[in-house]
């Protein structure tokens, strides 16, 4: 809870408030709200809501707010409430927040899952529908390349450009079938840290290329997780590809892993190009890429894994800055 001159300047914080700011009362007090939230989140966000409630109305929003740390990102309830003076004029505005990251990700996940399901269904059938007419335009680029080669250098050029394409199509279709109906998890309780260990690991050599600098902070052993391990592999290995990607000029690429009570949590950071708040929100749709190749499917297949085992992925970027992977997933305990 806060208290907000008409100036937009900070008199009062209680320690809920500078708690979840990270900030001492004293840096907060007789400071202004965007000196806090900076301009920008104070021009775009904060600033309407609070006038409204200046001209004595009673303003009440949810919103994502970042931090100034940059690694930050939460959700609020927020209320403002007019504060009046003896003559009946609104000279502060008493705010009350209420952080509800943890509900609005867990519905945002919700709704994805859904969403992911229906599409799988789609893609499936026309997955299907695809494949057959693919087979037979290979196979009959094939053979026109075998019957006409002695005859027309342009022809088999032509014929070879229809086999690669056909390729293309059928490895796209296959990912989607992949998607569409993966296949039966082979679970098993066991180490997740040697999983994670063994893809860092494979990505060494790319790293070394591109002048990637690595740090890895892992433990030998980590609490019982019932897991597949092909589908972890592929995951973890998509996800530090994609970091390694955005550092085509060479960065750091730090993936840690902590034991928690109930939980374990694996954070994968680079300090890449980063990602657009509005891509943010598409990553995990199928199809959606902002690469020049690719079919779009890789972080939905990771999204579909995470599920599977009953997991948590939240994602924090800012351009410019990098990227920041969250994965939590719980401890076994039968």
């Amino acid at each position: 809870m806060t208290l907000i001159n008409r100036n937009y300047i900070y008199e009062a914080v209680n320690d809920s408030y500078c708690k979840a700011c990270g900030k001492p009362r004293e840096k907060i007090i007789g400071h202004s709200v965007s000196q806090i939230w900076g301009e920008e989140q104070f021009e775009n966000i904060i600033k309407k809501h609070m006038d409204m409630c200046f001209q004595g109305n009673e303003v009440h929003y949810q919103e994502w707010f970042n931090f100034s740390d940059a690694k930050r990102r939460k959700f609020y309830d927020v209320a403002y409430y007019p504060f009046y003076n003896e003559k009946k004029e609104v000279t502060h505005t008493i705010v009350v927040t209420r952080d509800v990251t943890e509900n609005k990700l867990l519905e945002t996940q919700l709704l994805r899952s859904e969403r992911l399901a229906g599409i799988g269904e789609l893609a499936a059938g026309v997955a299907h529908e695809i494949r057959n007419p693919i087979a037979i335009i290979k196979s009959t680029s094939q053979y026109c390349q075998n019957k006409f080669q002695s005859y027309d250098k342009e022809l088999k050029e032509l014929m070879e450009i229809f086999v690669e394409t056909s390729d293309k199509i059928d490895k796209t279709v296959r990912k989607l079938l992949e998607f569409a109906k993966p296949q039966q998890s082979r679970m098993r309780k066991g180490n997740i840290m040697e999983i994670l260990k063994k893809v860092c690991s494979y990505i060494e050599g790319k790293c070394a290329e591109q002048n990637i600098e690595t740090n890895y902070e892992i433990p030998e052993t980590s609490l019982p997780v019932l897991f597949d391990e092909d589908k972890l592999n592929g995951a973890f290995l998509n996800l530090m590809l994609n970091a390694v990607e955005a550092m085509p000029n060479g960065g750091k690429l730090s993936v840690s892993a902590v034991n928690k009570k109930d939980e374990i949590e694996i954070k994968i950071t680079d300090t890449g190009k980063g990602i657009s708040p509005d891509n943010q929100r598409k990553i995990f749709n199928p199809f959606f890429t902002t690469k020049k190749t690719g079919t779009g499917l890789g972080l939905s297949l990771v999204h579909q894994v995470i599920n599977i085992h009953h997991g948590k992925i939240n994602v924090y970027s800012k351009i410019g800055v990098g990227t920041e992977i969250i994965l939590i997933f719980p401890v076994y305990k039968k």
